[in-house]
């Protein structure tokens, strides 16, 4: 028997206008957000969907089974917040998922919830989950780390198989039962800890290996990969333990002169580059002049270096800033996201004293608030900003993003260039300044060899704008939902105080998390030779940022 429907924005729905029943593909009005009044959702609605980003509203009370299994563009989710049953493999298959906006709080997992979400490198647990099911995070070839919540008492058959990449595993005390196949496959696996308290399980201090008391003797659990001691940095996944500098002051000259010879290319053949030794030197010196945004301060050439990293002009503002009017609901995909964040990330080395590494390991699971950071409006300005409302917006449209941006930090600064040649796929550059400088006047700018760099990145790739921004109010949940799904896939450098990925601030490690910004040493040589040469590739950077007079 056919159902019956109605069609509404995009949407599929009973007669009732309380349940969906799937989306309506001919007319291409649906565009990832599900419109607030529907309180069920029917099984596999979204599945095999073409979305990148879905966001559910607080309405639902209901969820169908495999909602959004096989979406392999699905990147982010956000579920109804006070929602507490999710369907069996709902993400199944959903090999882009990197985000989910959890509920506060959860019955429990479901079996096969994210089974082969191969890009999904941190378990978004909720309070509640008492048992892994079968197939909950099987096949999760990108987690690398995995700490088990206290509350959970069972860890059932093919849990957590075939997670490749996953080298550290953290069990509560709770744990009671733990399946022979729950965690198959993981030939990654090199160090095990429990809490000395659990009376079922210990790990041996011979050989790393997880065993069961049981009435026959003890019997092995879990075999690590390799029988060795070493430090592993639980929720440190992309941080090289290997010192490696990133781009240093003195490196900031010699881009200017050795990218210099790489820019400007003739109208006929943009690959040519300038090779004799007199032209690098006055494309070096005529950089600031053809590079430096379209709209100027007038200035004297002594004090030119400074005042161009002075705030931004008011035609400049004029680019970006628009009316109060078309910044209200720009973010109504991300209203009422979740305000308990997920575990944040720090630097908890696993120390040979089992003690020490529970009680590390113990600050690691509960969530801490991200470092404060000052917004240049107020909190209560943000929260408007960030509020939902029922003026329409486009999902789509980078330029609302970035006036969301550009509000909400608490300075930037935007430079507009007109590139020659070929243009990469993304023409934006955004720069992160972890810190400012104290000009002559008194005022906080960015640096200008920062300034200089950006011109010469820009020059390189054919970027046609490089948004400097400085302060981002990480501390705010809904700002940080829209930076990170709005940023993971732009052109993004860093500029920090740090010289390698050891001594990055927790500040700085924040952006390069929410940001998609890899610390691996290979990863962080892979973009300084891409940075270097023109090429269609997402710049994603660290460069040291340090003043000196």
């Amino acid at each position: 028997m056919e159902k019956i429907f109605i069609q509404k924005d995009g949407l599929l729905y009973t007669p009732d206008g309380k349940t969906i029943l799937g989306v309506d593909i001919e007319s291409n009005a649906f565009t990832g957000k599900v419109p607030y009044g529907a309180k069920a959702i029917d099984e596999e609605v979204f599945n095999e969907c073409p979305y990148e980003s879905i966001s559910l509203p607080d309405s639902i009370e209901s969820l169908g089974y495999r909602l959004f299994a096989n979406s392999e563009n699905l990147e982010t989710v956000k579920l109804p917040p006070e929602i507490k049953e999710l369907p069996p493999y709902m993400f199944s298959g959903c090999k882009s998922l990197t985000k989910v906006y959890m509920p506060n709080e959860l019955n429990g997992f479901p079996e096969g919830l994210f089974n082969e979400c191969i890009s999904l490198e941190e378990i978004p647990f909720r309070a509640g989950i008492t048992v892994l099911p079968q197939y909950v995070f099987s096949r999760c070839s990108n987690l690398r780390s995995l700490v088990i919540p206290n509350t959970v008492k069972r860890i059932e058959s093919n849990a957590a198989s075939y997670c490749t990449a996953l080298t550290a595993l953290v069990l509560p005390a709770s744990l009671e039962y733990l399946s022979d196949s729950a965690f198959e496959g993981c030939t990654s696996l090199h160090n095990i800890r429990i809490d000395g308290s659990n009376k079922i399980f210990y790990v041996s201090e011979e050989d790393g290996c997880l065993y069961e008391h049981t009435a026959d003797g003890d019997k092995l659990r879990i075999a690590t990969s390799a029988i060795q001691k070493q430090q592993v940095a639980f929720f440190k996944d992309n941080v090289d333990d290997e010192s490696d500098d990133f781009f240093s002051d003195e490196d900031f000259d010699e881009i200017d002169e050795t990218f210099s010879a790489t820019v400007l290319p003739t109208d006929e053949e943009t690959q040519n580059l300038v090779q004799q030794d007199n032209i690098t030197q006055q494309i070096t010196e005529s950089m600031t002049e053809e590079t430096e945004p379209q709209v100027q301060d007038t200035m004297e050439p002594e004090e030119e270096e400074t005042e161009q990293a002075l705030g931004l002009a008011e035609e400049e503002k004029e680019i970006m800033m628009g009316t109060e009017e078309d910044v209200d609901g720009m973010l109504e995909d991300i209203m009422n996201e979740e305000k308990q964040r997920d575990t944040v990330a720090s630097d908890v080395l696993v120390d040979e004293k089992e003690t020490q590494v529970l009680s590390q390991m113990m600050d690691v699971m509960n969530d801490t608030p991200a470092p404060s950071q000052e917004s240049k409006v107020s909190d209560e300005e943000l929260v408007n900003l960030l509020s939902p409302n029922d003026k329409p917006q486009k999902l789509d449209d980078t330029e609302q993003k970035i006036k969301i941006l550009t509000q909400s930090v608490k300075q930037y600064k935007i430079l507009a260039f007109n590139p020659q040649g070929e243009l990469p796929a993304k023409t934006d550059l955004f720069v992160i300044a972890e810190n400012l400088i104290t000009d002559n006047q008194g005022n906080k700018v960015f640096t200008p060899k920062l300034l200089r760099c950006c011109n010469t990145f820009a020059h390189i790739q054919n970027f046609k704008r490089v948004v400097l921004l400085y302060g981002l109010p990480f501390e705010n949940p809904e700002f940080e939902n829209f930076y990170s799904g709005f940023m993971a896939t732009k052109n993004i450098v860093l500029a920090c105080e740090a010289q390698s990925p050891a001594t990055l601030s927790e500040y700085a490690k924040a952006i390069c998390k929410e940001s998609r910004i890899s610390l691996q040493k290979e990863d962080l040589v892979t973009q300084r030779k891409r940075i270097s040469t023109k090429n269609n590739s997402m710049v994603k950077l660290v460069i040291q940022d340090i003043y000196e007079d």
